[in-house]
């Protein structure tokens, strides 16, 4: 007698079972699963513990847990934290190892260093700021603002972006050293000139005042010329407007009143960050960098020299910002005049188009009674010698009187709809 021993199921199950593929969780479940059987034994042990307190009063037992466990705990908020801990070290890293290109001015307005390539890390350790305070003058950030700290003022104004001491002035460049500002631009010179200038005429304003009316003043100048490059082709296009009314011409028009809006904005951005300024006394009085070098710092309320200089080109921008408001409101009256012009040739085209309706009713109703004498019917007026001139002059009457009758309707509501809007624009005028 032969046995046949099938080995195939045996030997398959015997894979499935002991070759398994580990399952996979994630280490955090896994350390909570820990966790969780860790405090289920402490809660035991404790239990445990206070039980044979009870029957051993004598005894005392470890008040602390003991080392494994708080090494094991210890390693667990380690390894909790440790993902968090290594992204912001990582993104911290990354942005402080970034470099500017920068142009360095000494105390006397001399130029240190031009165009050289500074990192982040650096900056913050020279100028005594933080890595988020160099995010006011990175590429990515264009509003306008003045950041004040305890011994630098960051200024990012436009394109001019400035670190600023008591004694040193950093010009941060935007992009690359062909497409950014130079050290023999507008803005060094100006900046430059102002800097020696206020040494050798021995001005009462500090150097870091000096140095910041400097980026004002050039912030100002180019809104002024910018304003002007706007101003010119919008009011050419408003006086060729008022002659000749074309498609191309009004897209035009929206076109330089799109650059128009954005200029105001940019204007306002500018305003608005000095506005700040003004309303922060602590920081204007922290402004005073040259006092507190010196070990005099200012009072809060002690900062008369750099509220009046800030606010003098306060009200600079805000006068620039009232031209494009009228400029802005210009072009919306141009635009009310144009759409009042196209909306009186579309009524005159509508009126038109009436009128030719109402002729062409009157005549098809002549046509109609014309038509039933015109057919070749026995009607009694064959014989008739006057039969003709009645039927011609009844038609002709029938064509004026329908006539009439239209145009007298048409301009009855011509009439109501005029009162209407006049009633329209009275009730919305008092309510403006």
């Amino acid at each position: 007698m032969v046995i046949r021993m099938n080995l195939n199921r045996p030997m398959k199950s015997f894979w499935k079972t002991k070759i398994r593929q580990p399952s996979r969780k994630s280490s955090c479940q896994l350390e909570q699963r820990h966790v969780f059987r860790l405090l289920s034994q402490r809660a035991f042990n404790c239990k445990s513990r206070s039980a044979f307190q009870a029957r051993n009063a004598n005894f005392k037992g470890p008040e602390k847990p003991i080392e494994s466990e708080r090494l094991l705990y210890q390693g667990l908020e380690i390894s909790e934290s440790k993902q968090f801990a290594l992204g912001s070290s990582l993104a911290t890293r990354l942005s402080t190892d970034r470099t500017l290109q920068c142009t360095e001015f000494d105390d006397k307005g001399n130029i240190v260093a031009r165009n050289v390539e500074i990192k982040k890390s650096d900056l913050v350790n020279k100028f005594g700021i933080l890595s988020r305070d160099l995010r006011k003058i990175d590429d990515e950030h264009d509003f306008p603002a003045i950041l004040v700290r305890e011994s630098t003022i960051l200024v990012n104004f436009l394109q001019h972006r400035a670190l600023i001491t008591y004694k040193r002035v950093l010009v941060v460049h935007l992009g690359t050293p062909n497409t950014g500002i130079n050290y023999d631009s507008s803005f060094m010179y100006g900046l430059q000139g102002k800097l020696n200038f206020g040494i050798s005429q021995h001005s009462n304003l500090p150097y870091e005042f000096r140095a910041l009316e400097t980026v004002l003043v050039m912030v100002i100048s180019e809104l002024d010329v910018e304003y002007q490059k706007i101003k010119t082709p919008v009011n050419k296009l408003l006086d060729e407007l008022q002659h000749d009314v074309s498609l191309e011409k009004l897209k035009q028009l929206l076109d330089v009143s799109k650059q128009a809006s954005a200029f105001r904005q940019n204007v306002q951005r500018v305003r608005t960050a000095l506005h700040t300024v003004l309303e922060a006394d602590d920081d204007m009085a922290a402004m005073y960098l040259s006092g507190k070098a010196a070990g005099t710092p200012r009072q809060e309320a002690d900062h008369t020299e750099i509220e009046l200089l800030i606010e003098n080109y306060y009200d600079a921008s805000g006068e620039i910002v009232d031209k494009a408001d009228k400029l802005l409101s210009d072009v919306e009256y141009t635009y009310d005049s144009v759409r009042s012009i196209l909306d009186s040739h579309r009524n005159s085209i509508m009126m038109l188009d009436v009128q030719f309706s109402i002729a062409a009713v009157g005549l098809g109703m002549a046509t109609y009674v014309v038509g039933l004498y015109g057919m070749n019917l026995i009607n009694g007026l064959e014989e008739n010698i006057h039969g003709f001139s009645f039927i011609t002059g009844g038609s002709v009457i029938g064509i004026l009187g329908v006539g009439i009758f239209g145009l007298y309707k048409l301009r009855r509501v011509r009439k109501i709809y005029s009162m209407h809007g006049m009633h329209y624009d009275r009730r919305h005028r008092t309510k403006n």
